[in-house]
């Protein structure tokens, strides 16, 4: 499978309430977590906070703020730090992978990948940037310097020091480097060839220097150099090196001096701040304002703003502060996603990973409801008391209300209500532990409203609570190991046996009796792909699609799945879609989650993206990954869609991103309601016009007023998608259109479901 075919995306990004659908079909927009700042750097009116996958401008006046991320221009996730040059007004937004982003007073993104791209160099990273009053950006990266000009947009020189520099700075025309092996000087305006790296002076010995060092960080202030050398920081003068701070234990983050003097950040398991004024006068910042200290800067005002891996941005109004405000974003705590649930208004993200991907994780759960973010994990003492603040795996909401349930593989169940969390454990439930845990993983509701959990490794592994709140449980025939889970149209319940295959479980709605309990395990020997099963999905048709470590499977089998000659079905995928004769649904893909839309196009989540698949699995629709779309990472944790509004929720490792699909959910009879955005459509707008609420996949004619055929289409589900042209391409006049619809199963005849007004 080697050639796939590829929609193109727009994309879209905006501050938004969750419940209102405010991007249009085909674009996307993020909840990514921008709580970290890791770098800061500032123009005389702005502020420009890094994060792991974004900046934020934050205006120094009213702290109003606006975020940039590949959802909005940018070329790469995975930020690694900015900086600003007043010269030219630019932005340079540099990313992990070593390529960088200039963005112009204007707006304008250009983006530059030579430095990542370059085959001289195997390390390429970018550790640090030095910016002269010039315009031209020093590069400190893990081989050497490279000097770009940021008034031409060219690249100008490339000094090889062999070695990684870490930082570098400029005084009096000499260029100063500090690097893993030392400090390096070179006078940029004589006959030296700087390229050559023998003609660079080196502090040594002579210089007052240790024999062997290294020096992370440098700047140039009070006509003097600034540097660290084996994690002490030092100023040289004209008799050799003085001592300015050490720390034991501690070191050297950064030295910086954007404001009248020089913040010095040392780092251990908490960090130090230290500020030496133009007097020289050595002041500790307030070290409950540092906790892990990111970078930091001084504004022409006097303020600190210090940056933190731990969710704050803090501001200390100078140096003889006591205390300081912490400015916080509102966005999810972390980027960790491992499940999404979604209903009237409210979203939930289960943060934890499945199979200990990332173990102990206290992060919690996070809530989006009326536009706030609110985290239950660590931070909530009921929680900690129960040991139920970490490794939040799944969430659901209650069928019939509001409640949210949370499966925690540590500490059980968890019960939301409201604001009222109860926590369900071994002391008050029929669950089970496994050693000194309640493991939880799986959760699903029934018809009935009874909430089926696989409780992972107990004696009895399948556990309901009843909708009349009492509880049962049930042995198993495989390991204990439960984990995912879904429930069928027949009330089977299918759970992941870790590692091992799938088992299907049915108690027929007689708790109490065991007698007539049905049981099936399945494996590679009824057609899985493999026995590593990581998701499962019910399609609209009731058939159950399975996702493994090598592909996909569907079970057709309907209310016989107990009969053992009831096999998977291996999709064979048309071999018109791809080079590759006879190929099997996605085969050789880790599918990690399967999600179904209302056009029940199945969406399959794998550690390369999002594949779309026509409904019977054997066309490609798209493929969404990271070179291709907004999506901060490919590996896909979950998908859940929407089908009030077609948006689809995809949970990367990364974070979260929304996209707008062209399917909703539907009835088997149009909506009293049929709505069409725009309308009317109006001469600038450019894109498709969708007609919702609609029978399910009904066959839909446009006309004009008189009657004649002008366009024909079929619904996705209960939305169809017309692009305002006749099958010539012919834009469509002002005037009124009529839309006809029939019923889903074509019984009805056709009849007038809504009208669109053009104006042109």
């Amino acid at each position: 499978m080697n050639r796939f075919f590829t929609i193109t995306v727009l994309l879209f990004f905006t501050n938004f309430v969750f419940g209102q659908t405010d991007i249009s079909i085909g674009q996307w927009k993020g909840y990514l977590s921008e709580k970290s700042f890791h770098y800061l750097t500032q123009s005389e009116t702005t502020l420009y906070l890094a994060t792991p996958l974004s900046y934020i401008e934050m205006d120094k006046s009213d702290g109003s703020q606006r975020s940039h991320s590949k959802l909005n221009g940018l070329t790469h996730s995975n930020v690694s730090f900015v900086k600003y040059d007043k010269t030219t007004k630019s932005l340079i937004v540099i990313y992990n992978n070593s390529s960088f982003d200039v963005v112009a007073e204007n707006g304008n993104i250009t983006s530059f990948s030579a430095i990542q791209t370059d085959g001289n160099f195997l390390a390429r990273a970018i550790n640090d940037i030095y910016i002269d009053g010039n315009g031209l950006a020093h590069f400190a990266c893990k081989f050497g310097v490279v000097i770009f000009d940021l008034k031409e947009y060219e690249f100008v020189e490339t000094y090889d020091f062999q070695t990684s520099v870490n930082g570098i700075t400029k005084l009096h025309d000499t260029l100063y480097v500090a690097s893993d092996d030392g400090i390096f000087y070179g006078n940029t305006t004589g006959n030296l060839n700087l390229q050559d790296i023998n003609q660079w002076s080196y502090f040594d010995i002579e210089d007052g220097f240790p024999a062997v060092y290294s020096s992370n960080a440098i700047c140039d202030k009070f006509n003097s150099i600034y540097f660290d050398v084996n994690d002490t920081v030092f100023v040289k003068t004209n008799d050799g090196i003085e001592k300015i701070v050490s720390e034991e234990e501690y070191g050297v983050k950064y030295i910086t001096a954007e404001g009248a003097g020089i913040l010095i950040g040392l780092v251990n398991t908490e960090g130090k701040l230290y500020y030496l004024d133009e007097q020289k006068e050595l002041t500790e910042l307030p070290s409950k304002c540092t906790g892990a200290v990111g970078y930091g800067i001084e504004d022409e005002n006097g303020t600190f703003w210090i940056g933190s891996k731990w969710h704050d941005l803090r501001e200390i109004s100078g140096k003889n502060a006591t205390d300081c405000k912490y400015h916080s974003i509102n966005a999810p705590y972390t980027s960790s996603v491992n499940d999404v649930a979604l209903k009237n208004g409210v979203l939930c993200i289960a943060t934890a990973y499945e199979n200990h991907l990332a173990p102990d994780n206290k992060a919690g759960f996070f809530t989006l409801e009326e536009g706030l973010w609110k985290r239950y994990g660590s931070n909530i003492k009921y929680l900690k008391d129960k040991d139920a603040a970490r490794e939040h795996h799944k969430a659901i909401f209650h069928p019939k209300d509001n409640r949210l349930y949370i499966s925690s593989f540590w500490g059980g169940l968890i019960e939301k209500n409201g604001e009222e969390l109860v926590v369900y454990n071994s002391e008050n439930s029929a669950l089970q532990k496994f050693g000194n845990n309640t493991r939880v993983a799986g959760i699903a509701f029934d018809d009935d409203a009874n909430l089926w959990m696989a409780n992972s490794s107990a004696q009895k592994p399948i556990c309901v609570m009843k909708e009349d709140g009492t509880w049962a449980n049930f042995n198993v025939t495989t390991s204990p190991d439960l984990r995912d889970m879904i429930i069928d149209s027949y009330g089977n319940k299918w759970f992941v046996v870790f590692g091992q295959g799938i088992l299907v479980f049915n108690e027929h709605g007689t708790f109490d009796d065991k007698s007539d309990d049905e049981k099936r395990f399945i494996t590679i020997n009824d057609n899985l792909p493999e026995n590593h099963v990581n998701g499962m999905a019910l399609d609209l048709n009731g058939d159950v699609w399975v996702g493994t470590l090598d592909g996909a499977v569907v079970f057709e089998c309907g209310s016989s799945i107990m009969d053992r000659d009831c096999k998977g079905s291996k999709r064979i995928i048309d071999s018109n879609e791809f080079d590759d004769e006879n190929a099997y649904l996605l085969s050789g893909e880790n599918i990690n989650t399967i999600a179904v839309d209302g056009a029940n196009r199945k969406w399959f989540g794998t550690d390369n993206g999002v594949f779309v698949l026509s409904p019977s699995g054997q066309q490609q629709v798209a493929h969404f990954d990271t070179k291709n779309s907004p999506l901060p990472d490919n590996v896909i944790r979950d998908i859940e869609i929407d089908p009030n509004s077609g948006e689809v929720y995809i949970g990367t490792r990364l974070g979260l991103v929304v996209y707008r699909s062209d399917a909703t959910g539907s009835k088997k009879f149009h909506s009293t309601n049929v709505t069409v955005f725009p309308n009317p459509v109006r001469p600038d707008y450019t894109g498709v016009i969708a007609i919702k609420g609609l029978a399910e996949n009904s066959n839909v004619k446009i006309t004009d007023i008189t009657g004649k055929l002008f366009y024909e289409t079929k619904a996705l589900g209960g939305q169809a998608i017309w692009d305002g042209k006749d099958y010539n391409g012919r834009i469509a006049s002002t005037g009124v259109y009529l839309v006809f619809g029939t019923n889903a199963d074509n019984s009805a005849p056709e009849s007038i479901v809504t009208k669109i007004l053009f104006v042109k």
